[in-house]
C-alpha cells in the first residue's frame, strides 16, 4: 500500500466523466443527424439481424476519440473484473464439486486479468505518446507520462511475477491451498476419519478465502490509486484547458 498526493485523488473518475461527456455530446449529434438510420440499426441488433452499424465515415474528431476511448475502455474492463472477483469468492455456490478447484479458478482468474490489465496499460501509454508526439505543448507531458511508464512497467513485473511462474504449469501452486486440495480428499469418505477432518477442512476453507479476499483488496486499492495518478498525467496530455480533446499534429512546423 502506499499513499498518493491529495490533488490526485479522484484523478482517474475526472479523467473517465470528462471522456464520457465528449463520448455522450458526439453519439448525441450522430443520432441527430442519422436518426431514422440509427433506430433501424438499434432494431437490428436488438433482432440480431441485418445492418449493425451506420453506414457513415468518421470525421477526424471521431476517429481520434475512438482511439483513445477504445484503450480507455479495454483498461476499464480488465479493472471493473478485477473489481468484481472478491463476490465469486465470497459467497461460494452452494453445489461444488470442489470447492477448492472453485477457488482455484477465481484465484486464477484475478492473477490472469492483472496481466492482461497491465498490458493494456502498457499498450494505452504506447498509443498515446506516438498520437501525440508532434504536439508541441505534450513534449513535457509525455516525458513525465514516459517517465510514470517506466516505473509503473517494474511494480507490474513484480505483481505479474507470481502469475508468470505459474504460467506454463498444469495449475496455480499455493501451499495453503494444496493442503486445502488434500484435505478435500477425505471429507468425502464414508469412514469415520471424514467426521475429524471436516471442521479442519473447514476452517482451511475460511482462511484461504479471508487470505485472498485480503490479496484482492490490497491490490484493487493499489490499482486504484495507480489510477489516478496514471490518469492525471493522461488527462494532461489528451485534454487541454476547455476539457477538449487535444487537435492532432501531423507533424513538428
Amino acid at each position: 500500500m502506499f499513499e498518493i498526493p491529495e490533488e490526485l485523488i479522484g484523478r482517474h473518475r475526472k479523467f473517465k466523466k470528462e471522456a464520457l461527456s465528449i463520448l455522450g455530446q458526439t453519439t448525441q449529434k450522430i443520432i441527430s443527424e442519422n436518426r431514422e438510420e440509427w433506430g433501424q440499426v438499434t432494431l437490428n441488433i436488438i433482432l440480431n439481424e441485418g445492418q449493425r452499424i451506420l453506414n457513415r465515415k468518421r470525421d477526424p474528431k471521431e476517429e481520434l476519440l475512438a482511439k483513445i476511448l477504445e484503450g480507455f475502455f479495454e483498461i476499464e474492463s480488465s479493472y471493473n473484473s478485477l473489481k468484481e472477483t472478491p463476490y465469486f469468492l465470497r459467497q461460494l455456490p452452494g453445489k461444488l464439486p470442489s470447492k477448492s478447484k472453485y477457488l482455484e479458478l477465481v484465484i486464477t482468474g484475478y492473477l490472469n486479468e492483472t496481466y492482461i490489465l497491465t498490458k493494456r496499460i502498457e499498450a494505452y501509454t504506447t498509443k498515446i505518446s506516438r498520437l501525440y508526439k508532434f504536439n508541441k505543448d505534450t513534449t513535457n507531458k509525455l516525458k513525465k507520462l514516459a517517465i510514470l511508464n517506466e516505473k509503473l512497467s517494474e511494480y507490474f513485473n513484480v505483481i505479474n511475477a507470481i502469475r508468470s511462474r505459474h504460467v506454463h504449469q498444469n495449475r496455480y501452486k499455493d501451499d495453503d491451498l494444496d493442503r486445502l486440495v488434500f484435505l478435500e480428499l477425505f471429507i468425502n469418505d464414508t469412514a469415520s476419519f471424514s467426521k475429524l477432518i471436516t471442521p479442519i477442512y473447514k476452517k482451511s476453507l475460511a482462511e484461504n478465502k479471508k487470505k485472498w479476499l485480503k490479496y484482492f483488496q490490497i491490490q484493487n486499492e493499489t490499482f486504484e490509486k495507480i489510477f489516478d495518478i496514471y490518469f492525471a498525467v493522461l488527462y494532461d496530455v489528451i485534454f487541454d484547458d476547455k476539457k477538449e480533446i487535444r487537435v492532432l499534429k501531423s507533424k513538428i512546423p
